[in-house]
């Protein structure tokens, strides 16, 4: 079976949540009578009566209250996930490794806050565990190490360049064997 006409659906649950047309066609803005044939569409395409229409209005069924009901919390759970989703698409997920973070990236966040205070910045330092960075969900990665696995979706870019070298102090050298390459 085909699903209904979610016009249909959209149309039958505000009827049955506020007991007629009329204040349903409010809601939806389209007239009572559009509200009317939604409902009759889609009791046709059931099979059943939703509505026992009456002089003095209409009346749920016990199907329809049963598919009221489903229709409700279906509705309630599409609004929650678009909420939602609209909430995360503000969000800036960063990953970046403790000592970049407190030394590098959150000296830098006031700045970005103050220019783009629209977002909303999740900063994680959880690089341990068996995943790649590939499964993770982040926006942003900041990293010390090449990353040749990469999605191919991933852009790398350079911030900085690593610079290593060693030093020690004048009383360490001085106990190291002439000649021993360090």
């Amino acid at each position: 079976m085909r699903l209904p006409p979610v016009n249909a659906l959209r149309a039958f649950e505000a009827a049955a949540r506020h007991e007629g047309f009329i204040a349903a066609s409010e809601e939806l803005n389209v007239t009572r009578g559009a509200v009317s044939r939604h409902v009759k569409n889609l009791e046709q395409h059931l099979g059943v009566p939703l509505f026992i229409r009456q002089a003095q209005g209409v009346r749920l069924t016990n199907v329809g209250r049963q598919l009221q009901s489903v229709l409700a919390e279906a509705f309630q759970n599409i609004a929650s996930e678009a909420k939602r989703i609209k909430t995360d698409a503000n969000d800036l997920r960063i990953i970046c490794p403790p000592a970049t973070s407190i030394r590098w990236l959150i000296p830098r966040l006031e700045y970005f806050r103050q220019k783009h205070p629209h977002f909303r910045v999740r900063l994680t330092t959880d690089f341990h565990g068996d995943t790649g960075y590939d499964s993770m969900d982040f926006d942003l990665g900041l990293s010390v190490e090449h990353w040749p696995s990469r999605p191919k979706s991933t852009q790398m870019m350079v911030l900085f360049p690593v610079r290593l070298m060693p030093f020690s102090s004048s009383t360490f050298t001085r106990t190291i064997p002439k000649g021993l390459p360090i």
